[in-house]
């Protein structure tokens, strides 16, 4: 007997029915919707890969995040060293 009378994926609503889980994300119901083993293998790849390339463009979107930080602070630096510059001038 199923623990839950209706499941669902967090990830779009979808609705499963009666089962013991339901599911976190779309992937997850896709690849438990695969008939055969070949067919599931397939798809458990295709998902690893998805997500390997997701976390590719989260490290890169975290470097490039971090690189105009960097580029902020520095220009900041610069124009704080130009006002200090300014600043000395006017007072003598």
């Amino acid at each position: 007997m199923p623990k839950f009378p209706e499941t669902s994926c967090s990830q779009c609503g979808g609705s499963f029915g009666p089962g013991n889980h339901g599911f976190s994300h779309c992937s997850q119901h896709e690849y438990a919707a695969a008939t055969t083993p070949a067919l599931k293998t397939i798809r458990l790849r295709a998902i690893k890969l998805h997500e390997q390339m997701r976390d590719a463009d989260l490290t890169l979107s975290a470097f490039n995040a971090e690189r105009s930080i960097n580029k902020i602070d520095a220009e900041l630096a610069r124009r704080g060293e130009y006002l200090s510059a300014i600043g000395k001038e006017a007072s003598t």
